[in-house]
């Protein structure tokens, strides 16, 4: 056997050995945190290296997110929206850009590719000086979005600025990444993967902080970082709710409840330790206490390098695996390395702390990722041990949903069709005694057709607006008003209440349209379960169809 065979055999070897004793130090403080809860690590009995205390200014109290996170378990998808999701999406946010123009004491480079922004700045704090590197997601360009030469570009970046051994500050700021045909056809996919890897493979300290919106594969790569932070009105997730309203369809979940029951937001990701601290600031404040964004990286920074110094000294396979690294670079030729994930070179070879951080950083992943699959768990668990059915438990949320419904009482005249289709029925109805002759009638119609007509309009608009409105739970609903409005004695007559009050509920509830609404709602309830049967069987459907240009009778009948 060769000595480069021997190294790399030796190495593969140290690196395995380093591997399992990450393992089971990771499954030792699941144990002992499980046992003990929390009171020892606070204590300082139980160090566990993937865990930062992130205390005091600029963080928001973990005491204050815990409360947030309650209360927003007791929001309806709607409230939902407007707290957490409609504040992470506006365009009045403040950019990166002008984040670091504001922070930096000097910005040594700066790049910008459409929504890519690349910096190398420096930051002053007290009597230090701190060297970084910027990889962010500029929203302001095409919402933030990157193509397969962005993930490229930016994996370039970050291994060049580990070799000069700067850390680096990822900021996340996309709706996702680019899923069009042309980034597919340039390994969309394969572009995002080998960003992960090489960020969860760096050797320098990474903060990541998510600025507004983080979804999906385009925010993964950037989270991939030692410490994850939030600004306190970001959002994270790996699939967008609307994507998982789709996927989840049959759960007849709107995408606002979707994302209030995944938990997107700071407070509720830093319970679920997705993220390790809140910076108390928006970017909606623009220049305004931004310094609490450089506070929080320096004290990132900080937190990270004694990690380093804690990991070194507890685990001993990690300068075995070292040792051997750099003996395997000093026996390969050049030339081999080029195929390898971290270019082994002389000129920027990490120190054993180098090492450390991607240790520390393969700790934090392992956690945030053993945090997503234990509580899947718990929840399964807990539905089994309810004393009502899934379906049950659905059947009340809809209950629920369709009271909030109610209670909401819309009003008629910030519906702009449904509000011109009753104001032609009105005028209809006022001229339905009229008297006009033949030419009149050629020109005006007949009163009565237009009554007609405006009536058949006025319901159909009711209908729309129905199923448009309920799309994800109309079934329900549907069947609940039809309830409401056969038990409905009172009678309503629309033609008194001022068109300024009249609502949408007062309109179905008027004697003349209160038929028509329930005959509505039952042929809508027919037409949903039909929607329905074609999705399930559109294979099927598509298939008869191409061979022989027509759907049979049977599969009609089955449908």
């Amino acid at each position: 056997m060769s000595e480069v065979q021997r190294n790399k055999s030796g190495g593969n070897e140290a690196a395995a050995k380093l591997l399992l004793s990450l393992e089971e130090y990771a499954r030792q403080t699941d144990t002992i945190r499980a046992k003990t809860g929390d009171d020892l690590v606070a204590q300082g009995k139980v160090k566990r290296l993937s865990c930062y205390e992130l205390n005091g200014a600029p963080f928001v109290a973990g005491e204050e997110l815990e409360r947030q996170a309650n209360a927003l378990g007791k929001t309806t998808g709607d409230v939902y929206q407007q707290q957490i999701i409609t504040p992470a999406e506006s365009s009045d946010r403040s950019s990166v850009i002008k984040l670091i123009g504001d922070i930096a004491d000097r910005i040594i480079h700066e790049s910008k590719d459409g929504p890519l922004y690349l910096a190398e700045i420096e930051l002053k704090y007290g009597a230090e000086t701190y060297r970084l590197g910027i990889v962010a997601q500029n929203r302001q360009v095409n919402n933030g979005v990157w193509k397969p030469k962005h993930h490229r570009q930016a994996g370039k970046w970050v291994r060049g600025l580990e070799r000069r051994y700067i850390p680096i500050v990822t900021f996340i700021d996309t709706p996702g990444a680019d899923a069009g045909a042309r980034a597919n056809v340039k390994n969309q996919a394969h572009s995002i993967s080998e960003l992960i890897a090489t960020m969860a493979d760096l050797k320098v300290p990474t903060v990541g902080i998510v600025w507004g919106l983080g979804y999906s594969g385009g925010a993964i790569p950037l989270a991939a970082t030692n410490l994850l932070l939030s600004v306190k009105d970001a959002i994270f997730s790996t699939i967008q709710p609307k994507g998982l309203a789709s996927i989840a369809r049959k759960q007849k979940l709107d995408w606002q409840t979707c994302a209030r029951l995944v938990g997107v937001s700071a407070s509720e990701l830093f319970l679920e330790g997705v993220i390790d601290g809140v910076i108390d600031y928006s970017p909606l404040e623009g220049a305004k206490n931004s310094d609490r964004i450089k506070t929080a990286i320096v004290t990132s920074l900080k937190l990270i390098e004694q990690k380093s110094l804690n990991i070194v000294d507890v685990m001993s396979p990690l300068m075995g695996h070292y040792s051997d690294a750099s003996k395997r670079l000093a026996a390969e030729p050049q030339t081999k390395t080029s195929k390898r994930l971290t270019p082994l070179e002389v000129n920027g070879y990490p120190s054993l702390f180098g090492f450390a951080f991607a240790a520390l950083r393969s700790l934090k992943l392992r956690s945030r990722l053993k945090t997503q699959s234990v509580q899947l768990e718990d929840a399964s668990s807990e539905v089994g041990a309810l004393p009502i059915s899934p379906d049950e438990q659905q059947r009340r949320l809809s209950d629920a949903r369709f009271g909030e419904w109610l209670k909401r009482n819309d009003k008629l005249i910030y519906e702009d069709h449904l509000y011109k289709s009753w104001s032609r029925y009105r005028e209809s109805e006022q001229h339905l005694g009229d008297e006009r002759g033949y030419i009149a009638s050629l020109f005006l119609g007949s009163p009565k057709s237009n009554f007609e007509k405006a009536l058949h309009e006025l319901s159909s608009e009711i209908a729309f607006y129905l199923y448009n409105g309920w799309q994800q739970e109309a079934q329900h609903h549907l069947r609940a008003l039809i309830t409401e409005l056969e038990g409905l004695h009172n009678e309503i007559d629309c033609n008194v209440i001022p068109n300024e009050q009249l609502s949408f509920l007062n309109l179905i509830q008027d004697t003349r349209f209160k038929p028509v609404a329930i005959e509505h709602c039952k042929q809508l309830i027919r037409f949903d379960v039909l929607y329905e049967k074609i999705l399930a069987n559109l294979t099927e459907i598509v298939s008869e169809f191409s061979d022989n240009k027509k759907v049979s009778e049977s599969l009609l009948q089955s449908l």
